[in-house]
C-alpha cells in the first residue's frame, strides 16, 4: 500500500500567487493554485521517482512539481507551479499528464 501523500505550503512559493520570489538571491516559482487543490492534485501526481513528482494544474494552464520534503513516514511534499512549456518537466511525463485530461 501506498503512503497517504501529505502536502505542505512553503513561505518561497506561497499559495495562490503569480508573483516570482526573490529568494537568498535566486527566484523562486509561485505555487498558482491553492493549499487544498495542490493537495488534491498530488495524490494523482506522477514520476520517475518518488523525490520529485510532477502534476498538470488545468486551472492554471501548467504543471505543480511536487518536491519531498524527506524520508519521513509523514511522506511531506511542497510544490510549485511551472509552464506548460517549462523544460523542467520531461517530455514523456508531459505526455502523459496531457493524454490523462
Amino acid at each position: 500500500r501506498i503512503p497517504k501523500r501529505n502536502f505542505q505550503i512553503t513561505k518561497k512559493h506561497g499559495e495562490n500567487s503569480n508573483k516570482i520570489k526573490l529568494v537568498d538571491n535566486k527566484e523562486e516559482s509561485p505555487l498558482k493554485t491553492t493549499e487544498e487543490k495542490a493537495s488534491k492534485l498530488l495524490q494523482t501526481a506522477i514520476g520517475t521517482s518518488n523525490k520529485e513528482l510532477l502534476n498538470i494544474d488545468l486551472e492554471n494552464g501548467g504543471f505543480i512539481v511536487y518536491k519531498c520534503k524527506a524520508a519521513t513516514p509523514q511522506n511531506m511534499y511542497h510544490g510549485y507551479s511551472v509552464s506548460k512549456n517549462s523544460n523542467e518537466i520531461p517530455d514523456h511525463i508531459k505526455s502523459i499528464l496531457t493524454n490523462l485530461t
